[in-house]
């Protein structure tokens, strides 16, 4: 369990929805998000080529924006397999846009 591993995704908009696929975690995959307002909920499936008697990797996760720079998360980690212990996550982050960052640096527009 201590390698690299890569999500690389396409994403397609459709209204309220974010559908996704590609590389999750280094596995095939697909998930979606659907977002309204300062909330989004999401899904992830993937890792469908697993050992015997074991199910698909399935996560869920939702995210507030607690203002436009601050986040809340929180979600559950391989729901399908009885094999494992249920993983559940809590995190905060933060971000940031080229004006932030450019009002934190000190520098003024580029443009003549």
């Amino acid at each position: 369990l201590n390698k690299l591993l890569v999500t690389a995704q396409f994403v397609k908009r459709l209204y309220d929805f974010n559908l996704r696929g590609g590389l999750i975690e280094s596995t095939g995959g697909f998930g979606a998000d659907y977002s309204k307002g300062p909330v989004t909920v999401s899904f992830s499936a993937f890792d469908f080529k697993t050992k015997f008697n074991e199910k698909p990797h399935l996560k869920f996760w939702g995210q507030a924006n607690v203002t436009d720079s601050l986040y809340l998360m929180g979600g559950f980690d391989d729901v399908l397999n009885p094999n494992h212990d249920l993983d559940w996550f809590l995190g905060a982050g933060f971000t940031f846009t080229d004006d932030d960052i450019k009002s934190l640096l000190g520098f003024a527009s580029f443009r003549k």
